[in-house]
């Protein structure tokens, strides 16, 4: 398990358990609102988007990991702590979406919602070809400069922001490996998706912006408590949402801007 600079997650093998039948990475961050961002992401896209598990942990649970010799930080704990469920760990007819096209257009999509600029290839993998995506702390309000559209698609030579996104078109006759993509990716200082068709592609972006618009806005407040938010900082994330909702048709005119640059 690498990150995007080629590192290892787990260096020692002491951050993958089996829990509940399901394999899991361990992770932890000093901010516990990290936490809190990652969960609410998955509530929110998690019946539509392929987006990996995450749950969080108990006192007693977060006690088991501190006496199976899980490798934790000494600052670790149940709040700052929860586990992300491996894409390896999935089959297809666990995932909501499992054509390639509509998989891609609901990740870009979502993450145009919740400001998710950092959809790079090391934060995706692929199970038989359709990708399922996680990480989302720069999410969320997580990086508040981000909330505009401008800043968002600001031009930096970085593949962590949206203006470095792109979208090419294989057909459906290419074998899709993870390794490979992030291999190209990172060369290319991109983050690169693959779709097989760029028309089914563009009206699933279509789909997923009605399927965000669709949904009941006093659902993102419910699910925002749900992960853990006071009640103040769930109101305050909920109408981040709806003006992100508001403005998603723009910011997919922005993205389709990018997407297909070469």
């Amino acid at each position: 398990m690498v990150d995007w600079w080629g590192g290892n997650f787990d260096p020692n093998g002491k951050r993958i358990v089996r829990f509940n039948g399901k394999h899991w990475f361990v992770k932890f961050k000093p901010d516990p609102e990290e936490r809190r961002r990652d969960y609410l992401a998955y509530l929110l896209g998690r019946n539509w988007a392929n987006i990996a598990e995450v749950r969080p942990l108990s006192e007693s649970e977060f006690a088991e990991l501190q006496s199976a010799d899980i490798a934790l930080p000494d600052w670790a704990s149940a709040d700052n702590t929860f586990l992300v469920r491996l894409v390896q760990d999935y089959s297809l007819d666990q995932l909501p979406k499992v054509d390639l096209n509509s998989a891609v257009a609901s990740e870009l999509v979502f993450s145009l919602w919740i400001r998710r600029r950092d959809a790079h290839t090391a934060n995706r993998g692929y199970i038989d070809g359709i990708p399922v995506f996680f990480d989302h702390q720069t999410a969320l309000l997580g990086e508040i400069h981000l909330r505009t559209l401008d800043v968002f698609f600001q031009v930096v030579p970085d593949a962590g922001y949206a203006c470095r996104w792109r979208v090419e078109e294989i057909g459906t006759a290419i074998d899709i490996s993870t390794a490979e993509l992030r291999r190209i990716g990172k060369a290319r200082d991109v983050s690169l998706h693959v779709v097989s068709n760029r028309e089914c592609f563009s009206q699933a972006i279509q789909a997923a912006a009605e399927q965000v618009d669709s949904q009941n806005r006093v659902d993102w407040f419910t699910k925002a408590l749900e992960a853990g938010y006071s009640e103040p900082g769930a109101i305050e994330v909920t109408k981040f949402l709806v003006r992100t909702c508001k403005e998603l048709e723009a910011a997919i005119e922005r993205m389709r801007s990018v997407i297909f640059s070469p």
